[in-house]
């Protein structure tokens, strides 16, 4: 294993195809190889953001200080963080050789390099959910604190920050699950799109946010060109689509259902969310008749009682063909911690 210290001495392979080693990449002939260059500097940047990520999310929410109540630290060390990361990444890809950015003319020239173009850019969009993502989840649960404070929204630079960080990384949900919805491929799935497993994490993470959204008005209606709505349909359609590799998409589809549900119960009519931990505590989980296996259009029976001896534990959903019975005790999502906004698919 080589040290953090010691890989920075190694520099990043050129951006030069084998055929051309000793002649040079011609100027009009984009290189394949650089694909593989942005990623190993894209994961640099992302292991930041999920560093900094740990560092707000472990912060204590009891503050009167706004900046300390969305962002951590009294020394603002977590605002600075967010700030340099994000010019780090927009950096990145703004200059990325033009074949790899989405919007350049291009990334069309060959379908190579078109998936790599739609690749990068949902690479980029991950990683700024995983910035902001921290900033949304203390936004929506210091709702309380925010409105009995002095300073309210209007006078409020750390709100209208934490409006600003949460409002982008709601764009960023809204634009990679478009992506992967126009880009998917209904026969081989693929498409110019990951392979499927990364697909699973990038529309669970980003329909994730989409749910939090709803728990703070400000935030739901702060990206107007789209819909809440429209994306949620488009992310379920995704993750039902990836089924056939497996219990992974499956099960997100059922964890995606059931806090959409908890949050619709959770958010009062006038659409600001009730708090109280009896209230997350006591929502009911939807029935197992309000789900549909999309491999064959049967909804799972109810369970018989007496429960016989050879039938899944109660509180399990037996999805006819999909082996193992899903446990919904392990979907038990807390509206008021939102450690579920951090979860990821291999966690279900």
């Amino acid at each position: 294993m080589i040290d953090k210290s010691s890989s920075k001495q190694v520099p990043l392979p050129m951006a030069v195809d084998d055929q051309f080693l000793e002649s040079g990449q011609p100027a009009d002939q984009p290189a394949v190889l650089a694909f593989y260059a942005s990623t190993l500097e894209s994961f640099e940047i992302l292991n930041r953001a999920q560093k900094i990520s740990a560092l707000i999310e472990d912060q204590d929410l009891e503050q009167k200080d706004q900046y300390r109540l969305l962002f951590g630290h009294s020394d603002l060390a977590n605002v600075t963080s967010v700030l340099e990361i994000d010019q780090a990444l927009t950096n990145w890809y703004r200059e990325l050789p033009s074949h790899l950015q989405l919007s350049s003319p291009d990334a069309g020239q060959m379908s190579i390099f078109k998936r790599q173009a739609h690749i990068t850019r949902l690479r980029y969009l991950h990683c700024r959910i995983l910035i902001f993502r921290p900033v949304l989840s203390r936004f929506c649960l210091a709702q309380n604190e925010l409105s009995s404070s002095v300073s309210k929204f209007h006078d409020s630079l750390p709100q209208r920050m934490a409006l600003s960080c949460s409002t982008l990384c709601l764009r960023a949900a809204h634009e990679m699950i478009e992506i992967i919805h126009n880009n998917m491929n209904n026969v081989t799935v693929v498409g110019l799109i990951p392979l499927w497993w990364n697909v699973v994490l990038y529309v669970y993470t980003s329909a994730t946010v989409l749910q939090a959204a709803r728990l703070q008005p400000a935030v739901e209606t702060s990206v107007s060109d789209y819909s809440i709505e429209t994306s949620w349909k488009h992310a379920i359609g995704a993750l039902k689509k990836l089924e056939r590799f497996g219990s992974t998409a499956q099960r997100s589809v059922v964890a995606l259902e059931i806090l959409a549900d908890k949050i619709t119960e959770a958010v009062a009519p006038h659409g600001k969310m009730e708090t109280g931990s009896s209230l997350a505590a006591g929502l009911p989980t939807p029935a197992p008749s309000t789900w549909t296996n999309s491999s064959t259009g049967q909804t799972p029976a109810p369970f018989p009682a007496p429960a016989d001896p050879e039938d899944p534990e109660p509180g399990s959903v037996q999805f006819p063909g999909l082996g193992d019975p899903f446990d919904l005790a392990d979907f038990d999502f807390d509206l008021n911690d939102m450690s579920w906004l951090t979860s990821a698919p291999v966690d279900l």
